[in-house]
């Protein structure tokens, strides 16, 4: 019989095992694992003693053996399975009478009911007792390996979630100093009641937050002046103004009294091989091509510039209506913060009670899953088979 489905199981302490061939000779402590088993078997019948009924299981003190009242024979290697994973081999031990399994310590918990069985290495599943009723005679469970196997995984677990908890309490500790800083509010004492703040002053206005008409005087010059710039590094007998000029732009009548504006706010698109096509024009003449493409170049860079201007003292205009609004609007909104940061003071405070609380129920938990994870002995029991029913 092949079992392809049976889950997992756990055992406790250094088992003890018959020391010479007869079921009923003392026992002696083998030195090794603490999650062991030994199988006194297989049988040569599984049926052979009383049909339907389950041959004893006899526990070993302080330790847990397999006891067949048929006559045993030697299967060489057989091997522990669970489900189709293979737990641990074993080779007949004719000191022990039987087959010593070192149990393996599995990650993860093992499945709902853990059943174990063991194989010959030609695949056939060995009895272990008659069958009767539900159960086939093959499958068992070993409650102890189980228990410290999900005891095991139980450290894993909570010391897991209690780093994750420390680490959040570190940060949940540093925002609470910063707000009770903030709102200059003793440790663990309650903050005082929030009040509007002080009156803002109205910020001044921006050199460049202009209407329209006065930003085109200002903006006309100084893109003359960025354009007339870029076309100083054409080799020209004409000065830059005539240029310009000849390219049909007005220059400001007045020289402005505004700052410079930013250098991004000024964008003259002149290349280098633009400027080479005006200068041949304005050496060929203006009746030639190149004369008039020059000039074009020079009226779109133009265009260019006062573009730019425009969404420049466009953007300042926007920025001191935002600055005045939020200067009138700032002792409400000091009171409000307040009363925000007090509303998450109180919130974190009353929380690191209940994390308090949570995080004691983990070392708790933590400490009994430690303890019985490094159990070393534990009471003698059944290997129970009543449970495993599992079908391919």
């Amino acid at each position: 019989m092949n079992r392809s489905i049976i889950p997992s199981t756990l055992v406790r302490a250094l088992l003890a095992v018959a020391a010479s061939m007869p079921a009923d000779a003392a026992t002696v402590e083998l030195i090794g694992s603490p999650h062991s088993l030994i199988y006194r078997g297989p049988a040569t019948s599984a049926v052979s003693a009383n049909p339907g009924q389950q041959q004893p299981m006899r526990i070993a003190p302080g330790g847990v053996r397999f006891d067949m009242a048929a006559p045993r024979v030697s299967y060489g290697v057989v091997v522990l399975m669970m489900a189709s994973q293979e737990l641990a081999r074993a080779r007949f031990d004719p000191r022990l009478d039987g087959y010593f399994f070192q149990m393996p310590n599995l990650q993860g918990l093992p499945p709902e009911p853990a059943c174990l069985y063991i194989r010959g290495t030609d695949g056939k599943t060995l009895p272990l007792r008659a069958a009767a009723g539900s159960d086939d005679g093959y499958e068992f469970r070993h409650f102890s390996w189980e228990q410290r196997l999900r005891a095991n995984n139980a450290v894993v677990s909570l010391s897991s979630e209690l780093e994750s908890l420390n680490r959040r309490a570190e940060t949940e500790d540093k925002e609470i100093s910063d707000i009770e800083s903030r709102l200059d509010a003793r440790p663990g004492a309650a903050p005082a009641a929030c009040m509007r703040g002080p009156e803002q002053a109205v910020p001044t206005q921006p050199a460049w937050a202009v209407a329209d008409d006065t930003l085109q005087v200002h903006a006309r010059h100084h893109c003359s002046l960025a354009v007339g710039l870029r076309l100083q590094a054409m080799q020209s007998r004409l000065p830059a103004k005539e240029i310009i000029r000849l390219a049909g732009i007005n220059l400001s009548p007045t020289p402005s009294n505004l700052p410079a504006p930013p250098s991004s706010a000024l964008q003259v698109p002149l290349s280098d091989d633009q400027l080479m096509i005006l200068q041949k024009g304005l050496q060929m003449g203006q009746r030639s091509l190149e004369y008039e493409q020059g000039l074009e170049s020079v009226r779109t860079a133009m265009n260019t510039c006062l573009r730019g201007m425009t969404q420049f003292a466009s953007g300042e205009i926007t920025r001191w209506a935002t600055e005045k609004d939020a200067a009138a609007r700032a002792p409400e909104t000091s009171k409000l913060t307040c009363e925000r940061q007090t509303s998450r003071l109180l919130q974190l405070r009353d929380g690191v009670l209940k994390r308090n609380a949570f995080r004691q129920a983990i070392v708790s938990r933590l400490d009994s899953a430690k303890s019985l994870s490094s159990s070393q002995s534990s009471p003698p029991e059944r290997l129970e088979s009543s449970v495993c029913n599992s079908r391919n």
